[in-house]
């Protein structure tokens, strides 16, 4: 395959994928048998987007309201979970909000802020440059404690993920 895929039509990657679940299907497993074991060692993680437009001059002006709240009253929580750090990008900052401690960002500045929930989820906000829509990023992950919560866990997650949509929406 070589470190380099001349096209970008998932040929190369394909190939790869088949080659990884031939290995598998030798010692009876399936995809979601793989997975669950890499679930298990490292967690099930989840991640979704929303993003939201708003119409005209005044939906840009609402997102930069919207975007300079949250840098002005910080919120404390989140869909009812608490936020245990907030990121600004854009401040370069990093707030502990469990102790009350700032420190410095060392990345290039940037319009995003990211709340990192006790839980363990993160959301990370960005408004577009040109257009009046703002996007969110959500991630939420939990342990997958055995092969057989693979399917509960996936719905457990997809339901935390609908509520955070909720709250943003």
């Amino acid at each position: 395959m070589g470190d380099f895929v001349r096209d970008k039509d998932g040929v190369s990657a394909c190939a790869i994928v088949a080659e990884i679940m031939a290995y598998y299907k030798q010692k009876n497993m399936n995809i979601i048998d793989v997975l669950a074991e890499i679930y298990m060692e490292y967690g099930f993680y989840k991640e979704s987007l929303i993003s939201i437009t708003k119409k005209g001059k005044d939906g840009a002006e609402q997102i930069q309201e919207l975007m300079k709240g949250f840098r002005t009253n910080r919120p404390k929580s989140i869909n009812g979970i608490a936020i245990s750090k907030i990121v600004d990008v854009q401040e370069s900052k990093v707030y502990d909000m469990t102790d009350g401690t700032e420190s410095v960002l060392d990345l290039e500045k940037s319009n995003v802020i990211q709340f990192y929930l006790e839980d363990g989820s993160k959301i990370s906000a960005r408004p577009s440059g040109t257009e009046p829509k703002i996007k969110y990023y959500i991630s939420v992950n939990e342990k997958l404690p055995n092969r057989e919560a693979y399917r509960a866990t996936e719905a457990s997650l997809e339901a935390k993920i609908n509520a955070l949509k909720k709250f943003f929406e």
